[in-house]
């Protein structure tokens, strides 16, 4: 590899570098701050914030994928961005949980899928770990 290509491959890589080391860090430091927003709302933790991701092509909480923190309350799931906005899911509109999205047409189920409908007919889809656990808590907050 000559100087000129180490030259651009540099910069191209180290900008993506401490991109992301500035993504991870916001993400790290969510967590206290989402427990903290909480509380200071009146609300009780009941699932900490976990890494996630938002897949939902939604218009009332957005078309964009994106990466952040979910976290369960008692009366929202709160799904904070790295570099965006907060979103609180109030639990009073959710109608439904599964692990089951519709995408066009195909059917696709996952382990690792909580998705949501809500009472005006949006349906947020996060990606996580353990989502079947999120998903009994949220149906048992729910009363489903």
């Amino acid at each position: 590899m000559n100087d000129h290509m180490l030259v651009i491959v540099a910069a191209v890589i180290l900008p993506q570098i401490v991109l992301w080391a500035v993504i991870i860090g916001r993400m790290s430091r969510q967590t206290d701050a989402m427990k903290h927003e909480a509380r200071g709302r009146g609300e009780m933790v009941i699932l900490e914030p976990v890494s996630a991701s938002y897949r939902g092509w939604d218009k009332r909480w957005g078309r964009a994928e994106s990466i952040g923190r979910l976290m369960l309350t008692d009366r929202h799931l709160v799904f904070k961005r790295p570099l965006g906005n907060e979103s609180l899911i109030p639990l009073a509109e959710v109608t439904e949980v599964s692990d089951t999205i519709v995408l066009k047409r195909p059917v696709h189920t996952s382990q690792r899928y909580l998705a949501l409908t809500l009472g005006d007919g949006s349906k947020p889809v996060f990606v996580l770990n353990d989502a079947p656990r999120w998903i009994d808590e949220v149906r048992n907050r729910i009363g489903a």
